[in-house]
């Protein structure tokens, strides 16, 4: 039976009365019990007549609520009322896996990191590795286009999501690496990916699920969390995005351009830093501080000297004139997932409309993107 099909079954409403709610003729509610797919204007009105949300047709349940258990699990009792993020992220994962099908399998490369202990050398050594398998083996320059890679290369399905409570999730179903991020300032989002990205290859294990959730303002801190997950996944994150040769060949470059003669590292050598690997002050005067480049304690003193003198690193940027922050896109959806929707319309799986309440596109959207062949 499809899932149009249990939906309407599920609801216990007539089809007499659906009829009439809906505005959809009985024969062609007949036709959708024996599995024939609705147009998009009929998911609407049987979404509408059913008091449901147009995804609630396309999604996996059993996904759903495996990945809503596994988000309650991570954050207490007495704030799961106001947790409505858990819906959305479980929903997100229960139409992806709908969409994608389960494909986990020994060859991810995902499962080719190894973490022991969670050690600051563990997190050096894999992100370092992480370079080696998806950069090319550039173990120096920036790392903008770390969500392309993301979805590109380790195949994980990232979605920027606006919530106020969180900063990121991540999470393993069925064998699928998921990242959301919330929509903040672009060198921060960046940091959050990177940092659920140490979540994802600490926590991969064959078959076995898993979901963590970051609660606002807790990656990317100058004072690292006591928690040894979360405190590794920062290391990781600073390590994989201001790589240790590179950040020492951009500082000597710094000094030779701004003509610095001094071998302290100051507030200007640090907002370069920030602008050429695409990351926060605060990201930046930390990874100084990890490689001996600052005294321990430098790196929070020198942030609450701009705070307090300038508003903030960003404004002391500008008062020295340094050059713009490049720029760092997240793609709306991730690009095989649009094109697994294609391919299951194309086959006659899936309706176009079903396509289109899934991955929230107009019908326009999608028919304009051809397939694109995945790895």
């Amino acid at each position: 039976m499809s899932r149009i099909a249990d939906r309407i079954q599920a609801s216990g409403t007539p089809l007499e009365k659906l009829s009439v709610d809906s505005g959809i003729p009985l024969e062609r509610l007949r036709a959708f019990l024996a599995g024939e797919e609705p147009s998009l204007n009929e998911l609407r009105r049987l979404a509408s007549a059913l008091k449901m949300k147009l995804s609630d047709f396309v999604i996996d349940d059993e996904a759903r609520n495996r990945a809503q258990f596994l988000f309650r699990q991570t954050i207490p009792k007495s704030k799961l009322p106001a947790a409505r993020f858990i819906e959305d992220y479980s929903s997100k994962i229960g139409y992806s896996l709908e969409l994608v099908g389960k494909t986990w399998s020994e060859s991810d490369p995902i499962i080719h990191f190894k973490i022991e202990n969670a050690t600051y050398e563990e997190a050096e050594t894999n992100a370092e590795k992480f370079r080696t398998m998806f950069v090319g083996g550039d173990l120096v320059g920036p790392l903008l286009n770390l969500p392309t890679i993301a979805i590109e290369k380790l195949r994980v399905l990232l979605f920027v999501i606006p919530e106020r409570a969180v900063d990121g999730a991540s999470a393993i179903v069925d064998g699928y690496p998921f990242i959301f991020v919330s929509p903040r300032f672009p060198p921060r989002m960046l940091f959050t990916l990177a940092h659920e990205l140490g979540h994802l290859i600490t926590h991969h294990r064959s078959n076995q699920e898993f979901a963590c959730l970051d609660l606002f303002n807790q990656t990317g801190k100058i004072k690292r969390s006591s928690k040894k997950s979360e405190s590794f996944a920062d290391v990781f994150a600073s390590c994989l995005l201001l790589p240790r040769a590179g950040v020492g060949i951009a500082l000597k470059k710094i000094k030779e351009v701004g003509k610095l003669a001094s071998d302290n590292i100051g507030d200007v050598e640090i907002l370069y830093l920030s602008r050429i690997f695409g990351v926060s002050f605060q990201a930046a005067a930390v990874r100084c501080e990890d490689l001996s480049l600052l005294p321990r304690g430098g790196a929070i003193s020198i942030y609450e000297k701009l705070v307090k003198e300038h508003g903030s690193p960003e404004k002391r940027a500008a008062e020295i004139n340094l050059p713009p922050r490049p720029k760092i896109e997240f793609p709306a959806i991730p690009r095989h997932l649009l094109d697994a929707a294609i391919r299951k319309v194309q086959t006659g799986e899936m309706s176009i409309g079903r396509a289109s309440a899934a991955l929230n596109l107009s019908i326009a959207d999608i028919m304009a993107q051809p397939a694109q062949s995945t790895h």
